[in-house]
């Protein structure tokens, strides 16, 4: 569900799996979802070295993905809440990485 390309408000087929069909939907569907995987390795990044306030981020996305885990049916749209602080850790580790050699 993390890495699954968010299409619903753009204009790309529900089924942009189907490279045949319209491959120009299906590339741009498969940019986003590898956007959403730089997103979760930059958190994860940010996470491994362990700042306070990631701390307290990465243990709510935790036990976000061990409520979702215990739903009979979960849905891909409950995973958009966790995403701000997963903009936050990552920035959290490019800030960090990109002016640790200044």
């Amino acid at each position: 569900m993390w890495l699954r390309p968010r299409t619903e408000g753009i204009q790309v087929s529900v089924a942009w799996w189907r490279w045949n069909e319209h491959p120009l939907e299906s590339a741009e569907a498969i940019a986003l979802g590898l956007l959403n995987l730089c997103y979760i390795l930059a958190a994860l990044g940010a996470a491994v070295r362990k700042p306070p306030l990631a701390m307290f981020m990465t243990t709510y996305i935790l036990l976000r993905c061990l409520l979702l885990a215990t739903l009979e049916n979960p849905k891909p749209r409950y995973t958009l809440e966790a995403f701000p602080m997963v903009f936050v850790l990552g920035a959290v580790f490019l800030a960090r990485h990109s002016f640790a050699k200044t």
